[in-house]
Formats: C-alpha cells, sequence, structure tokens
C-alpha cells in the first residue's frame, strides 16, 4: 500500500516538473492527467485508511482545526493586503521582514 503512494507521488512530480518547466519529459514520455495523478493518490490514502480502520473524514477535520488555530491571520492577513491595494502576498513577507 505505501508503495502504491509512493509511486503515485512520484508520478504527480513528474508532471508537476513537466509543466512548471523545471524538467521537461522526453518526447517519448506519455502525457499524463494532473487531476488523474492527484485522484491517484487520494485513492491510495482512502485504502490505507480502511485498512487501519480510520475515519478519514474525522481525522481529515481535526488536520483543518489545528491549521486553522495555528496558521490564523498567516493567510488572511496575506489576503486582505491583496484586495486592499492589488500588491502581493511577497510584499507583505517583506514588511514583516519574514
Amino acid at each position: 500500500m505505501l508503495a502504491s503512494i509512493v509511486e503515485e507521488v512520484g508520478e504527480l512530480a513528474r508532471e508537476i516538473n513537466d509543466l512548471e518547466g523545471y524538467k521537461k519529459k522526453k518526447v517519448t514520455e506519455k502525457k499524463r492527467n494532473l487531476e488523474l495523478e492527484l485522484a491517484d493518490i487520494v485513492f491510495s490514502i482512502i485504502c490505507i485508511a480502511n485498512y487501519y480502520k480510520i475515519d478519514l473524514e474525522k481525522a481529515l477535520s481535526k488536520v483543518i482545526e489545528k491549521y486553522t488555530k495555528r496558521d490564523i491571520g498567516r493567510w488572511t492577513a496575506c489576503m486582505q493586503v491583496e484586495c486592499e491595494n492589488g500588491s502581493a502576498c511577497q510584499n507583505l513577507r517583506d514588511k514583516r521582514g519574514s
């Protein structure tokens, strides 16, 4: 099961590297659908959760709550600045010295 996730993440990485221009595919390599690669990973994770009898929906809710509490203001402040004056998040980080 773990090998399946590793394989699927590798395929996703290959697609993203090609799309972003970091490492272009050879002309002989098959073009894959990014959506399907992501869905393959989700499916593999669901299989592992089912095998170990993990309620993935509950676990995801807990993780979202954790990140919401931890990162409160992290993204909202950035988005607020963008909305107010159209500046990028990088400008906000520069002002904060991050």
